[in-house]
């Protein structure tokens, strides 16, 4: 059997086919291209938008960490004055509870000195022994004790 010549328009066709069909792969990775960047120019317009929204969070924080620090600067006075105050206080008022009370008075005297303890946590406790002392007065309770007296003790 004889191979026969392929004619040269069939051969030229053959070419031309060829170019097209990789013309169409290159168009179609083209138009892909295209498309993976407008898809890119969107997700860095969103991303241009979240470190915006980022940078304001940042800023706000910046400033609450600063309001933060200006009031713990300013509540330590403050609740040294309470101590001092309710100190007096017990030390002045009626005696009952006094071991129990100013043992209360120490431990935030003693609290106020601790750097381990967030100036929030200070100023619960010393509120909190207010309402204690508060509640005082709104309840009625009896208990033993010992009482110095002109120098007697009195039960």
């Amino acid at each position: 059997m004889v191979r026969q010549k392929e004619p040269f328009s069939t051969r030229i066709q053959q070419r031309i086919d060829k170019v097209v069909e990789q013309t169409r792969k290159m168009e179609d990775r083209y138009r892909a291209a295209l498309k993976e960047i407008d898809g890119l120019k969107i997700y860095n317009q969103l991303l241009e938008l979240q470190i915006e929204n980022q940078a304001r969070v940042k800023i706000d924080l910046e400033q609450s960490i600063l309001v933060a620090s200006q009031i713990n600067r300013k509540i330590v006075p403050v609740m040294t004055q309470m101590i001092d105050s309710l100190d007096q206080f017990v030390q002045l008022d009626v005696p009952f509870l006094m071991k129990k009370r100013t043992e209360r008075v120490d431990f935030l005297k003693e609290l106020m000195q601790r750097e381990d303890v967030t100036v929030a946590e200070k100023f619960r406790k010393v509120t909190e022994a207010y309402q204690i002392e508060n509640d005082y007065g709104k309840t009625i309770e009896t208990y033993k004790d010992t009482l110095e007296v002109e120098e007697r003790l009195l039960n």
